[in-house]
């Protein structure tokens, strides 16, 4: 049995949920911090952290989850409702999906798929944007090159973090 099948701890059941959430929503927070004169082209935090969970536990971090803060972060910035939920949704089901393949492949080979699906995305977000007659935005492929660039530091700390709670016997 690989490394990555575990049984989860009884006492604190709810860490299986709350820790992917927590997660997903802190990133999503960091996104909207005024705190920079260049909080307009902050990088996609949490979409790492989605693939990260829908890869590594999609039973923890399920469909519904995925398309509900997807739906805050629309209700937060987005001028189209639901084009947010639909790429949370899309990145969580492609990690799922492609779980088998990648989750015992190098780190470089999850970096690159990561990459070629948020540029699929980053077409689909052009596309909604421009259909509803927003202009195209040369900020968003900025925000693309940021968030593959933070993506094995974020990569790192979730992976991290995760280890430790599962072997310490959290989750």
């Amino acid at each position: 049995m690989s490394n990555w099948h575990f049984t989860p701890d009884p006492r604190l059941p709810f860490l299986n949920f709350v820790l992917p959430f927590l997660t997903v929503f802190l990133l999503m927070l960091l996104e909207f911090t005024p705190s920079t004169p260049l909080s307009g082209i902050m990088p996609w935090f949490a979409m790492p952290a989605v693939f990260y969970w829908g890869l590594y536990r999609p039973q923890h971090f399920p469909l519904w989850l995925a398309f509900l803060m997807g739906l805050v972060l629309d209700i937060i910035s987005g001028p189209v409702l639901g084009l947010y939920a639909i790429m949370y949704v899309l990145i969580r089901e492609v990690g799922k999906a492609q779980r088998r393949y990648l989750v015992m492949r190098n780190f470089i080979m999850l970096w690159l798929t990561f990459s070629g699906l948020l540029a699929g995305l980053l077409l689909i977000h052009t596309f909604f944007m421009t259909t509803v007659g927003f202009n195209y935005d040369s900020i968003v492929p900025l925000k693309y090159v940021q968030t593959v660039a933070v993506f094995p530091l974020l990569y790192y700390v979730l992976a991290r973090g995760h280890h430790y709670l599962v072997y310490e016997g959290w989750i």
